[in-house]
């Protein structure tokens, strides 16, 4: 069904940073 480099694709450093970014204590202090 996922294909490898898809997979990479969407669950790389980048989606790893806005996770980490999304769920930080400082950015729900923001909101």
């Amino acid at each position: 069904m996922f294909d490898i480099p898809d997979i990479s694709f969407t669950y790389g450093p980048t989606q790893d940073l806005m996770l980490s970014i999304t769920f930080s204590p400082e950015f729900m202090q923001i909101c």
